[in-house]
C-alpha cells in the first residue's frame, strides 16, 4: 500500500482560515511549490504551521512522509498530521489513519486506523470507504473479509471513486470473490473511466477485443487502448504492442509492435519491457540488439515478470557463448547450399 494516498485535498481539507496571516503564508507556500521552489515553499509552510494553520501542517506532513522534496521523515510527518488532525483537518486525519495502519512515525494500531476510516466514511468520504475496502480485501492487516471489502468498494463506487469502480470491474471480470459477470465488469470499467481512472481503458478495451460480455469489436478495443495509452496507462500500450506482435485481431506488424512497446517502456510499464526485449532479441521492428534485449528483460524480471526472467537467463547464457566465439548482434546471412 502506497505511503501517500491519492485523494482530493480540497475535498477533504477543513480549509481553516481563522488566521488570515497564517493562511496567506500557506498560499505563498503553495505558489512556490507549484513554481518548483520547494525550499522556499517549505519555509512558508513552516511559518504558517507555527501559527497554527492546519493546511500548512497537513502539507508538511505529506512532504515529510513522501520524501520527494526532503529526506523522508516519518516522525516529522506524524507530528504535523497530528497537529492538523487536532484541528479537524480531514486530509491529515485520513493520512494519520495510514500512519497507524503501517506504523510510520507512530506505533502500529490497526484498530485506531480502521476507526479513523470508519468515522470519515460516516461523513461520506469515498476515499475512506475505498481504504476500508482495501484493508478487508487482503490479509495484510486483518483477516481477509471479501464480502465486506466489496461492500465498501461499492459504497465508494456509488460516490464516484474511480479506483473502487476499477477494483469491482476486475473482480467481476476475473470472478474474484464473485461470479464472473462481464456485464457488471463493463459497467464498472466504464464508470471508472468516467471518473478519470485511466487503468480502466485497458481492461474495457480487452473486453471488446475478446468479446467478453459485449459484441467483439477490435476497432473499439484499439481505440480504448490508444486513448488509455495517451493518458498514461502503460498496459494499454503493452496490449497494442502485443496485438501487432502476434496478430491478435489485426495483421502482424512488427514496426507497430516495437513502437507501442517502446511507448509503454517510456512510462515504465513492466510488461512492455518484456515485449520490447523480444523485439530487440529477434530484430522485430528494429535492429537486433542483444544488449538492449537483456536490459529490457532484466527490468521486467526485476518486477516479477516470470517469462522475462527465463528469457533473461537464456539470453545471458547465449551471449556468453557468442562472446567466446566472437559473435556479434548482427543477423547472420543465410548460407547458400552447395550444389552436389
Amino acid at each position: 500500500m502506497a505511503k501517500i494516498y491519492d485523494f482530493n485535498d480540497k475535498k477533504l481539507s477543513s480549509d481553516n482560515i481563522s488566521n488570515p496571516e497564517a493562511y496567506a503564508l500557506f498560499l505563498k507556500g503553495q505558489l512556490e511549490l507549484e513554481n518548483g521552489n520547494s525550499a522556499e515553499a517549505i519555509k512558508f509552510f513552516e511559518k504558517s504551521a507555527e501559527m497554527g494553520n492546519d493546511r500548512a501542517q497537513s502539507e508538511l506532513g505529506i512532504i515529510y512522509i513522501s520524501g520527494e522534496i526532503v529526506p523522508e521523515d516519518d516522525n516529522k510527518a506524524a507530528k504535523y498530521f497530528l497537529a492538523a488532525a487536532d484541528q479537524g483537518n480531514k486530509t491529515a486525519i485520513f493520512n494519520l489513519g495510514i500512519l497507524y495502519l503501517n506504523g510510520w512515525g507512530v506505533k502500529t494500531d490497526i484498530k485506531k486506523a480502521i476507526d479513523i476510516f470508519d468515522k470519515l466514511s460516516d461523513d461520506g468520504e469515498a476515499d475512506a470507504y475505498f481504504m476500508l475496502g482495501q484493508i478487508y480485501d487482503s490479509d495484510q492487516f486483518v483477516a481477509r473479509k471479501p464480502k465486506k471489502a466489496i461492500e465498501y468498494y461499492k459504497k465508494a463506487a456509488d460516490l464516484g471513486f474511480g479506483a473502487a469502480c476499477f477494483n469491482l470491474g476486475c473482480k467481476y471480470n476475473l470472478g474474484q470473490d464473485v461470479k464472473v459477470d462481464y456485464e457488471q465488469a463493463r459497467i464498472y470499467f466504464e464508470k471508472a473511466i468516467n471518473n478519470d481512472y485511466v487503468k480502466a481503458y485497458c481492461n474495457l478495451g480487452y473486453l471488446y477485443l475478446k468479446g467478453n460480455g459485449v459484441k467483439k469489436d477490435v476497432k473499439k478495443a484499439l481505440n480504448y487502448f490508444i486513448e488509455g495509452g495517451s493518458k498514461g496507462d502503460g498496459e494499454s500500450f503493452n496490449n497494442l504492442g502485443y496485438m501487432y506482435y502476434v496478430g491478435d485481431g489485426v495483421d502482424i506488424d512488427y514496426d507497430k509492435a516495437f513502437q507501442y512497446f517502446s511507448q509503454g517502456v517510456e512510462i515504465d510499464n513492466t510488461n512492455s519491457y518484456h515485449g520490447l526485449g523480444i523485439c530487440y532479441e529477434y530484430g522485430f521492428g528494429t535492429e537486433r540488439n542483444f544488449k538492449k534485449a537483456l536490459e529490457c528483460y532484466g527490468m521486467a524480471a526485476s518486477r516479477g515478470n516470470y517469462e522475462a526472467k527465463l528469457k533473461f537467463t537464456i539470453l545471458a547464457m547465449k551471449m556468453k557463448e557468442f562472446s567466446k566465439r566472437g559473435s556479434t548482434n548482427k543477423k547472420s546471412k543465410p548460407k547458400r547450399r552447395k550444389k552436389k
